[in-house]
This record gives structure tokens, C-alpha cells and sequence, in this order.
């Protein structure tokens, strides 16, 4: 049986938890940034395959700064 230990010395977990409430609140760049590709995939300014490129690319730069902050 594995055992399984946590160490407060880095505080990862409540580093964790803020990290992604700011990310949900309606304020954040995700937001926002889902909420712009939206809006251009509805009037027509991306194709959809555009829009999921741009989905992946910057879900993965914000990933990315999360990780190296």
C-alpha cells in the first residue's frame, strides 16, 4: 500500500486553489479571451477550426505562465 504525505513547507495546494479561482472569476483573461473567440466565431470574423487553433494555443500559454509563475 502506498503511502501518501503532503508538505505544507510549499503551500502548493492553497498556491493551487487561488491560481484557479482567479482564472474562473468573470474578470480573468481566460474569460475574457473565451468570451472575445466567441464573439468572433459568431459574426463570422474566424472559421471554427480558427477558433479551436487559437482555443489550444492560448489555453496552452496560459498553462505555461501558470506553471513558470
Amino acid at each position: 500500500m502506498a503511502t501518501i504525505s503532503l508538505s505544507s513547507e510549499l503551500d502548493v495546494i492553497d498556491k493551487y486553489k487561488e491560481l484557479v479561482e482567479q482564472s474562473l472569476n468573470g474578470d480573468s483573461l481566460y474569460i475574457r479571451t473565451k468570451e472575445t473567440l466567441q464573439e468572433m466565431f459568431q459574426d463570422g470574423t474566424i472559421t471554427s477550426k480558427e477558433r479551436s487553433e487559437l482555443l489550444g494555443l492560448v489555453l496552452n500559454n496560459i498553462n505555461n505562465a501558470i506553471v513558470s509563475s
